[in-house]
């Protein structure tokens, strides 16, 4: 009897160890590892075929950041020895004796031998379980590997460890775009790289050191970083050894990749590669890894570009893009720039006129429209079309989901602008609830001066004395405006925000005021023009500061001329006295 206890009592101790010594015999820790010891790593130099190459441990850096380890090794075989370490090999496992001990992920620029880091497998297994509804888990910090920037400059920067790049293959933007994008991508440790599009067709099994990619933007422009598969359990997967976007949860289709060649750089070498279809998703992008779920996909921000020009009726561009407070506007800017540029010319004499309709889940559209010339670039103007997105989507009121977005965007090859010339008024002299015209004098661009007339009532409860009248193009009166009433531009909810850019003024807008230089309030960015005077005096000395202020003046009229050209930034005033029957009070 005490035999057969014995034996169940053994049996069970030897099931609860085996899933230690599973995990002992398929990883290895960097206590076990020693200088001199030898093994291989796995990554596509063409392809999809995994290939081998070798691996020499050269040490351990211990706490290189904080609670944070780096293997230190020697890799050489396949083209390494022409290339050194090449972009897009991040992620590439490295074994020694059969046993996983980490992902190649560090590297020193201008380095004559190949000489990496490998994070541990240890520090990167913690967030193949997390999913993407964990709680935050610690990490160390990851300040200074925000800057990966390649830095031409020998005698600076050329000794400090970074991310090995990751070659984000880009299709259908234009190279001015491309350059516009290179500080932001080479901050974020990617190498812009123009190629082809996304391939179709089945992709093969991913298996660890087969070409992984984060699709940041695909349709009929694509952009994927391209990297390697560390290691798979099931369907879950990591990749990298280090971060992507620096995101924590983030949600980023995950695709296979496909390499053309090897392009040996004394800069940097990379892997000229493609993206294929979607395979799976990131849910998580941390300072170790980047871990996701084959099978199952990202949810993407449609985006569609209509683009009428003089030369063409029509050509429209279909896109999704990444949903990221950071990235979302700025790939839908990019995008944007590149179908217009690949559409009209880059430079010279252009009118553009833009509608952007933006789809919040819950919502109504957010719609927003104006008109820009710039002669030095269309950029400049598309720049301006990606802030109503930026302010959407990083409001720091609440979480929103944009479910699409559309552009529609008229090029008109000429030069449509007019400057302010001058104002008169039909009166110097009114009594309260009287009207009055304005004479807005314009003189556009190579065409004959234009006289734009408006009519503005004085209102009843107006206080005699004087008054201005301004007429101003709409980016001065808005900054006018802002100086005026700063409280007035402080929204404190999404409502409000929103209503401000709805309510914007156009840039062939004609502002007109009447201003009586008395002050006023704006509570939660909302005017209050007829406020006491008592009222006032204790909001002007009141030690309390946020949501309240008091304005440096009160717009009596507001109202505008809509033209056809964009106005030049300037504006012109008059004084007009205010007089009742019983005459001028305060003269």
């Amino acid at each position: 009897m005490n035999f057969i206890r014995l034996l169940i009592l053994t049996t069970f101790l030897l099931t609860l160890t085996l899933p230690l010594n599973s995990y002992q015999d398929e990883f290895m820790g960097v206590e076990e590892l020693r200088p001199g010891m030898r093994g291989v790593g796995k990554t596509v130099f063409s392809g999809t075929k995994v290939e081998e190459f070798q691996v020499e441990v050269l040490g351990i850096l211990k706490n290189v950041w904080a609670k944070g380890d780096l293997i230190l090794v020697r890799i050489e075989g396949g083209p390494l020895e022409k290339t050194g370490v090449i972009a897009g090999m991040s992620g590439s496992p490295i074994y020694i004796n059969g046993r996983l001990i980490g992902a190649l992920a560090y590297a020193w620029w201008f380095s004559k031998e190949p000489i990496a880091g490998v994070t541990p497998i240890k520090e990167m297994l913690p967030w193949l379980e997390t999913g993407d509804h964990s709680e935050e888990m610690t990490v160390g910090p990851v300040s200074g590997m925000l800057s990966n920037e390649v830095n031409t400059n020998f005698l600076e920067g050329s000794l400090t460890m970074k991310t090995i790049q990751t070659p984000l293959m880009l299709s259908g933007f234009h190279p001015q775009v491309i350059k516009e994008m290179e500080p932001l991508l080479n901050e974020l440790g990617f190498i812009p790289v123009q190629s082809g599009g996304s391939l179709s067709g089945e992709n093969p099994a991913l298996e660890p050191g087969s070409v992984v990619g984060i699709q940041l933007i695909r349709g009929d422009l694509n952009a994927a970083g391209i990297g390697t598969l560390t290691y798979r359990s099931g369907n879950k997967i990591l990749a990298f050894g280090h971060p992507a976007l620096f995101g924590g949860r983030i949600d980023l289709p995950l695709t296979g990749g496909y390499v053309h060649a090897i392009m040996p750089s004394q800069l940097v070498s990379f892997k000229l590669s493609s993206s294929t279809k979607p395979v799976g998703r990131v849910y998580q992008d941390r300072k170790t890894a980047i871990s996701g779920q084959l099978g199952e996909f990202a949810e993407m921000i449609p985006f569609q570009v209509k683009i009428k020009t003089q030369a063409r009726k029509g050509e429209s561009y279909n896109f999704e893009v990444i949903n990221h407070k950071l990235l979302s506007p700025l790939l839908i800017q990019w995008a944007a720039a590149s179908s217009i540029l690949s559409t009209d010319k880059v430079l010279g004499e252009s009118t553009i006129s833009f509608r952007l309709q933006v789809s919040l889940k819950g919502r109504p559209p957010i719609l927003v429209e104006n008109v820009f010339c710039d002669p030095r670039s269309l950029l400049s103007a598309v720049r301006e079309l990606s802030k109503p997105i930026n302010l959407i989507v990083q409001n720091a009121f609440e979480e929103v989901w944009v479910e699409n977005v559309s552009l529609e965007v008229e090029i008109r090859d000429e030069r449509k602008t007019a400057k302010l010339a001058g104002l008169r008024l039909s009166k110097a002299r009114v009594r309260p609830g009287e009207a009055l015209e304005a004479m807005i004098i314009l003189k556009p661009f190579n065409e004959e001066y234009v006289t734009k007339v408006v009519e503005l009532t004085v209102p009843e409860d107006t206080p005699d004395g004087k008054v201005e009248i301004v007429a101003s193009d709409a980016i001065t009166a808005r900054r006018e405006e802002e100086k005026r009433a700063p409280h007035k531009f402080k929204p404190d909810s999404l409502d409000q925000l929103i209503k401000l850019m709805e309510e914007q003024d156009r840039n062939t807008d004609i502002v007109i005021k009447m201003v009586l230089p008395k002050g006023g309030a704006a509570i939660s960015g909302e005017e209050l023009p007829n406020l006491p005077g008592s009222v006032l005096s204790v909001m002007s000395a009141s030690k309390e500061a946020g949501l309240a202020g008091v304005t440096k003046a009160t717009n009596l009229v507001e109202t505008k001329i809509s033209t056809d050209w964009v106005i030049s930034p300037g504006k012109h005033s008059l004084s007009l006295i205010i007089e009742s029957q019983k005459g001028v009070i305060g003269q």
